[in-house]
């Protein structure tokens, strides 16, 4: 069975449901209600695109000299955030996929900002690498709307790449909970940036995807 017939089955067992017990709907009717009506909004997700941006091209070769700078390469969709367009629970992900080298012990920042505030920072710290894969994945949820110090924005994800010697995974978890600049009053724009705090021949990082998309 199709999808589209499914969400069609779908619907039309709820409106039967409805018109049938519309005149006694109890809790538990209302209840039965509510599920088939949950099923033809998850099915109906699979004609709506959650997706917000998708990087189509590998993002800049980051360098000790650079500084802080965006990892985020061109592509379709937008970061922009209009004004209020946040509500408490929304949730967000992003996946980034790169290439980097390092040397041993280098250290690299990776910021999540909103405009010029940063809203999670986590610094990881590198063994010797030479050209490796690299993953990054964040959730967003916002905890709480309105303006700086009312607005609550968790932040949680992981950073992860393998070892050149032996291919062993490493993995860095970060979390971080800002209520004091996340503000969803006004308009605004995500980024992502990356800053290697240690010098050395080797260390760089580009991105090759990076993909934004609204998960609840």
């Amino acid at each position: 069975m199709s999808v589209e017939q499914l969400k069609i089955d779908a619907i039309d067992a709820a409106q039967k449901y409805k018109a049938l017990y519309k005149e006694t709907l109890d809790p538990d009717d209302l209840d039965m209600f509510k599920r088939l009506m949950d099923v033809y909004n998850h099915l109906d997700g699979f004609y709506t695109s959650p997706g917000l941006f998708s990087q189509t091209s590998d993002g800049p070769v980051i360098t000790f000299a650079d500084g802080e700078t965006s990892i985020v390469g061109s592509g379709v969709g937008g970061l922009q955030v209009p004004a209020n367009y946040f509500s408490v629970g929304d949730t967000f992900k992003l996946s980034v996929h790169g290439d980097f080298s390092s040397n041993n012990n280098a250290q690299l920042a990776i910021r999540l900002k909103e405009a010029a505030f940063t809203i999670s920072e986590t610094i990881v710290t590198l063994v010797t690498t030479v050209d490796e894969h690299f993953d990054m994945d964040v959730n967003f949820v916002v905890r709480n709307t309105g303006g700086p110090g009312v607005a609550k924005l968790l932040t949680v994800g992981f950073f992860s790449y393998s070892k050149s010697s032996n291919n062993a995974p490493e993995m860095f978890h970060f979390d971080s909970l800002d209520e004091t600049n996340f503000d969803t009053t006004i308009s605004t724009s995500l980024s992502v940036t990356a800053e290697w705090l240690t010098s050395g021949a080797t260390n760089e990082l580009y991105t090759q995807s990076l993909n934004l998309y609204k998960v609840f």
